[in-house]
């Protein structure tokens, strides 16, 4: 990940934009390096987001939107469309 938008803590801002992280050029920076790999990120994120929430519990707690801020718009990247696939109605133990 690039190094000029990576979080600074304790307020979890942006270091190279101050604004709220993962912004913008983080998340797509982020998106890009777990290409393929949906988990990775989906891990990767959900721990960010338990270290944010303590940190920020200590300076009033964490702001209503920091779920949507660190999880959410990774679902969309996790998912690509579904193709449509042929079902067959065979089952290997049954005769046709």
């Amino acid at each position: 990940m690039s190094a000029e938008h990576l979080p600074k803590r304790p307020a979890w801002d942006c270091d190279a934009c101050g604004r709220p992280w993962p912004c913008d050029p983080a998340r797509e920076i982020l998106a890009a390096a777990y290409a393929g790999f949906p988990a990775g990120l989906s891990d990767y994120l959900h721990t960010m987001f338990d270290l944010a929430a303590d940190d920020l519990e200590t300076s009033g707690g964490p702001p209503p939107d920091l779920w949507k801020r660190f999880l959410s718009w990774a679902a969309a990247t996790e998912r690509p469309p579904r193709q449509p696939t042929e079902h067959k109605e065979t089952h290997p133990n049954v005769e046709k």
